[in-house]
């Protein structure tokens, strides 16, 4: 029996985990050359009405192209080669360390937005 959601079921998880680790990757790059939080970063902040801090105007574009751009590189060994997420390795990047640092990734950046929204400020 065919698995729900076979052709995306590894894959989905090695997009979102290269995601993940390019996120915390320029999240951080952005809070230490900025200063801003990452929800500062992508909406701005506000005390009352009055705006506090400008968002950063490309940061939603630019966390679009990485979601985008991540996507079609995790997607094209698949489609054109029929080729498996877990099926390359070199050295020690192997498919399970990138599907651990992809998961520390995502849980990373879970904590960083959570951290900065009960602080009300950058971490870094």
């Amino acid at each position: 029996a065919a698995e729900p959601f076979a052709l995306l079921n590894m894959q989905s998880e090695v997009i979102n985990g290269r995601s993940a680790m390019l996120g915390v990757l320029f999240a951080i790059g952005a809070e230490l050359s900025t200063g801003q939080s990452v929800w500062s970063q992508v909406c701005g902040r506000y005390a009352g009405e009055e705006l506090v801090e400008k968002a950063i105007g490309l940061s939603d574009i630019g966390f679009a192209a990485v979601v985008v751009l991540t996507t079609m590189a995790s997607l094209y060994p698949r489609l054109l080669a029929d080729e498996k997420a877990d099926s390359r390795s070199f050295g020690p990047f192997t498919p399970a360390a990138e599907a651990a640092n992809g998961r520390v990734a995502m849980m990373g950046f879970l904590a960083l937005v959570l951290i900065e929204a009960f602080s009300g400020k950058a971490l870094f």
